[in-house]
């Protein structure tokens, strides 16, 4: 990283968790506290949420990891 750009990505990095946590405080507000709703949103926003496997049987792993290390990968290299 050049000189400088680590305390510029430190600011973004901030902001970005910040923006995260008021929207997913936005989410719960209007949930009445300790409700079965509220915990649904809070599973969701986690990404704890029960989720049904035959939606995912089209994933392969291997293909998935090959296409993160392709976007992964800087060409110039």
């Amino acid at each position: 990283m050049r000189r400088g750009a680590v305390t510029a990505a430190d600011s973004i990095t901030t902001r970005i968790g910040q923006r995260i946590k008021s929207h997913n405080r936005a989410l719960l507000l209007h949930l009445p506290r300790g409700s079965t709703q509220m915990w649904a949103q809070v599973r969701k926003v986690t990404g704890k949420e029960k989720c049904n496997h035959d939606v995912c049987k089209h994933v392969i792993p291997e293909q998935l990891n090959q296409h993160y290390a392709d976007i992964s990968t800087d060409p110039d290299c």
